[in-house]
């Protein structure tokens, strides 16, 4: 009885340490995803942040339609850092939810600082961004997009 007690307890150690560690790791891929996603965005690089974007999102909304959207959206602004806060995993570690601070500069307004929440998804071990924050002058960096029926 004391041996199998000892025995499950032992179990249920080793699968807490493993799902740490696939958290861990899933974490260290997800910061990475979103530092280089909003690294591309400070370039104006919409062809690369465009291929950051959900698979869905990228079914919805045409290329050229984004990548024309993004630089209106961003005349005059640029984004000077970003700040993870929080990171929130769903159950699956296949979804996640990141609180992240945006400084922004406009040539007229200033600095604006804002806190937003955003999404990503990560779909065949790869984190795509669902809605990237959209600092009320990005409306394309929001989650919108419809499935095709």
């Amino acid at each position: 009885m004391n041996n199998k007690v000892v025995l499950n307890a032992t179990v249920i150690i080793c699968l807490v340490l493993i799902n740490l560690s696939c958290i861990n790791n899933t974490s260290s891929e997800l910061k990475k995803r979103v530092k280089e996603y909003y690294k591309f965005e400070q370039g104006n690089d919409w062809e690369k942040t465009y291929s950051f974007r959900t698979p869905l999102f990228q079914d919805s909304v045409p290329q050229k339609m984004y990548m024309e959207g993004m630089k209106k959206f961003m005349q005059g602004w640029t984004l000077q850092k970003h700040e993870i806060k929080k990171v929130s995993y769903g159950l699956q570690n296949d979804f996640a939810e990141i609180e992240i601070n945006f400084s922004d500069r406009h040539t007229s307004k200033g600095i604006s600082i804002i806190t937003q929440m955003t999404t990503w998804e990560r779909i065949d071990d790869v984190w795509y961004g669902r809605d990237v924050g959209n600092r009320d002058h990005l409306p394309l960096n929001s989650g919108l997009v419809f499935k095709r029926y």
